[in-house]
């Protein structure tokens, strides 16, 4: 994800073609969903699937720079299940804090289901609009801002998978203003206290 390393948000310049590229030119284009292109129950039934995932989850994942981290994921929903709330971390291995965001989802009046995050790599709230839902195991949703092919702006996807065995998997693929857009972080995550939740050498959240 951007900025999602050791040495902590990117740097100042970066962040300003970001914050400037992640405006007007980043609107829905033809590539991702709209009310004509997904149903109002296609929608529903992604925060019906979420909302049932409702819990905590921990799992190791690697950066953009391949460095190992430890990521916890809270999921809730919230206002009669009309949105889902989110909240993710993700700590180096010596428990360094790597990246910390706040994140909603829900529809907008007009029909179209995003996602609003504020994180600590970027200099302010992203709505990225929902872009792709498909798979089986894992059903992947996938949100973004910007069109992957405009080398002129900024690009990101949030990308969620939703595993039959009860695991969450969340990934971040981006690209600066004249560079390329591709993966850059990833982690799968099981319920905490579950069996596959193995907590042996993993650093203390805050």
């Amino acid at each position: 994800m951007a900025g999602f390393s050791r040495g902590g948000p990117r740097s100042a310049r970066s962040r300003r073609e970001s914050d400037a590229s992640a405006e007007p030119r980043a609107e829905r284009g033809p590539s991702e969903c709209s009310p004509g292109a997904m149903e109002d129950r296609a929608l529903r039934t992604i925060l019906e699937e979420l909302a049932r995932r409702s819990g905590a989850y921990r799992g190791e994942g690697h950066n953009q720079d391949h460095e190992a981290f430890v990521g916890r994921l809270e999921v809730e929903p919230v206002v009669g299940a009309r949105g889902i709330r989110v909240e993710f971390d993700a700590h180096g291995l010596d428990g360094t804090l790597f990246h910390r965001e706040h994140t909603w989802i829900a529809p907008t009046p007009d029909g179209d289901l995003c996602l609003w995050t504020l994180n600590s790599n970027m200099p302010g709230v992203l709505c990225h609009r929902l872009r792709r839902d498909g798979g089986l195991d894992p059903r992947v949703v996938t949100f973004g801002i910007g069109e992957v092919g405009d080398r002129a702006v900024y690009r990101e996807e949030i990308s969620i998978e939703i595993w039959n065995d009860g695991s969450l998997g969340y990934r971040y693929a981006w690209g600066l203003p004249s560079g390329k857009f591709e993966d850059r972080s990833s982690v799968r995550m099981v319920p905490l206290g579950s069996p596959q939740d193995d907590r042996a050498g993993r650093p203390e959240m805050e």
